[in-house]
């Protein structure tokens, strides 16, 4: 078991799609070879030959303690360091690792296919790294991956391969929608005895006529008028509580009575439940970026098919991975 204690100041710094913010001491200044040679900087791993450097691995492994410590302050505690079990520690540098390695079998992708230059690559990391912190070359190596990325699938898409994909994905566009009926009672016991009657046939609506005390009253009971409406827009105008508990109703089930202030309980009652699936042209920027993300995600599952990962031991992990 590992004691970590965070050094770097910015806890709620971290990694997203591979962006970091970086803080290591200065490295020598690169040549004209894609990468700094190996005399100069310690190396972690390969990936199919290409070096990934400790310090980029040791920094991360750190940024992620600091998550883990930020995460515990935000939810109250004054925690200030970490203690990872041998196989908890194992786990992160192993996710790490993957994730680093992930990164450059894209990047090399970059190279094969022209999209950058060993040269024009090393220019831009010398003059980023002068301004900023060493490691830089990680960042714009993610940044380059996205460009391609995004004209790999800008000169494939069309809107018939995009149509194709919605008919391929229906099940994720259709929304549930319910039109309500409640009815508002100052006694708790009176709505269980209202809600046996309708589960024994009696209507609703007739219920809400003569028992109600609220306002909908007048309009059959309906707080969200007579169309019906989806459960995102339940989550706007319903307590959480009520809107998990209507995602498991069916038409003509209930839920309640619940109490919602001293002496005033609420039965929700489903009038109606059903499923639309909008216009491809109603959704089509959403189709178009799920689209996109699956692109990006295949992309790397077929580079991944075909990665050596050689580690020599100074990740912790000490493995050779061949998937």
């Amino acid at each position: 078991m590992t004691l970590y204690r965070p050094r770097v100041s910015n806890l709620l710094s971290g990694c997203l799609f591979g962006i970091w913010s970086w803080g290591c001491d200065p490295v020598p200044e690169v040549d004209s070879e894609r990468e700094i040679p190996e005399t100069n900087r310690a190396i972690a791993f390969r990936v199919n030959g290409h070096p990934i450097y400790r310090e980029v691995f040791d920094y991360l492994f750190e940024q992620s303690i600091e998550q883990q410590v930020a995460m515990s302050r935000m939810s109250g505690s004054d925690v200030v360091d970490i203690t990872l079990t041998e196989d908890q520690e194992k786990k992160l540098r192993t996710r790490i690792r993957d994730q680093l390695a992930k990164e450059e079998l894209e990047f090399q992708m970059v190279i094969e296919r022209g999209y950058s230059t060993p040269a024009e690559f090393t220019a831009e990391v010398q003059a980023e790294m002068r301004k900023l912190q060493p490691a830089m070359e990680q960042v714009i190596k993610n940044r380059l991956v996205d460009e391609m990325l995004e004209t790999e699938f800008q000169t494939q898409v069309t809107e018939e391969s995009l149509r194709s994909y919605y008919q391929s994905h229906l099940i994720q566009y259709q929304t549930d929608v319910v039109l309500l009926q409640q009815l508002t009672v100052s006694d708790g016991q009176l709505g269980m005895d209202i809600k046996q009657q309708v589960s024994d046939g009696a209507s609703f609506t007739t219920m809400v006529q003569t028992h109600s005390i609220d306002r909908f009253q007048q309009q059959e009971g309906r707080p969200l008028g007579n169309e019906p409406v989806s459960f995102d827009t339940l989550s706007q105008v319903l307590p959480q509580k009520f809107v998990a508990a209507l995602r498991e109703r069916q038409t003509g089930e209930m839920i309640g009575p619940t109490m919602v202030e001293e002496d005033t309980f609420v039965l929700l009652y489903v009038e109606s439940r059903e499923s639309i699936l909008p216009r491809f042209e109603d959704v089509a920027s959403q189709v178009q970026n799920d689209a996109k993300t699956d692109f990006k995600a295949q992309f790397t599952k077929e580079l991944w098919s075909d990665v050596v990962i050689t580690d020599d031991g100074s990740t912790g992990i000490q493995q050779e991975t061949q998937p």
